[in-house]
């Protein structure tokens, strides 16, 4: 691996939509770095999928961006226009979405997909197969040869999620940038495509941009963190820095928003002192049986 200098680099970064008010970012400092996992982390609303879609030039017609500083792979991007961002997408940067159903076209088996984002990324037409072939071992779908004649509905969930990243991956992009990857996943999947973000990090040079809600997934994969609150800029450091050291009191209240399964009780009514479900409790109604509510 090589040294790990910044892909993307932004100052100063201010979003805002027209007609809306206000901004949906405002004055952040970003970078990611090659061969590391950048964790952004918010509430909804924090701006966390705008500073996604910024870095490929994918935020909608009524955008305004400015920044001091917006270098995306050395290219200046500040005052890009539509077809400046054409040679990002096709190899320099990819997207993995929260939902792969939406993501992939059920017309196409998922091989054909693959070779087509190669074909935007100008490889020869006699290297798109085998190369589709390549990352969907890569990315550990069991009989890729068979898979990628495959149409989306045939597979899994959890296989659906695997062909979008092995879809981003295939151009061997300088950047990735993964939007809530593994929210539509249940837990066990989800650890998978965990491992598989580790392992893309170990293995290759590319540097990831992992966006969530959740802070305890972004603990278990990220090198460094963003905290974002209402487009501005929170708190960002190494992982350990930002979560363990020196949490501001927003970072704190997210931390304290991931219900621990110590916390849960055995029954609704098993309610106990303190924990995540200490303001649920029963009472009786005037007919004698029993609700639930929040205190």
């Amino acid at each position: 691996m090589s040294d790990r200098h910044d892909v993307v680099s932004a100052s100063g970064l201010n979003i805002a939509y027209t007609g809306a008010g206000g901004f949906a970012l405002r004055d952040i400092d970003f970078t990611i770095r090659a061969g590391e996992i950048h964790g952004i982390v918010g509430e909804s609303g924090s701006g966390k999928s705008t500073l996604g879609l910024s870095l490929l030039g994918l935020l909608p017609e009524n955008a305004r961006l400015s920044a001091s500083v917006f270098s995306i792979a050395g290219h200046d991007m500040a005052a890009a226009h539509e077809h400046d961002w054409i040679p990002i997408r096709r190899g320099v940067g990819s997207m993995v979405f929260q939902e792969p159903s939406s993501a992939l076209d059920p017309t196409l088996p998922v091989g054909r997909q693959i070779e087509e984002s190669l074909k935007l990324a100008g490889w020869p037409r006699d290297q798109r197969r085998a190369r589709a072939i390549q990352i969907l071992d890569r990315v550990h779908i069991p009989e890729p040869e068979r898979r990628a004649d495959m149409y989306p509905h045939q597979l899994s969930g959890g296989q659906r999620q695997r062909v979008c990243i092995a879809m981003a991956l295939a151009p061997r992009p300088t950047f990735l940038i993964a939007d809530e990857p593994t929210s539509a996943l249940d837990v066990t999947v989800q650890h998978e495509i965990l491992d598989l973000f580790r392992e893309i990090r170990r293995v290759t040079d590319i540097g990831i941009a992992f966006i969530s809600h959740d802070l305890a997934v972004v603990s278990q994969i990220a090198d460094r963190v963003t905290v974002l609150y209402r487009g501005g800029l929170v708190q960002h450091g190494t992982v350990h820095d930002v979560l363990a050291n020196h949490p501001e009191p927003y970072t704190q209240a997210l931390l304290r928003a991931v219900p621990s399964v110590r916390d849960r009780p055995k029954s609704p009514f098993d309610i106990g002192q303190g924990g995540a479900w200490s303001s649920v409790r029963p009472h009786e109604t005037d007919d004698g049986t029993k609700e639930v509510s929040h205190g």
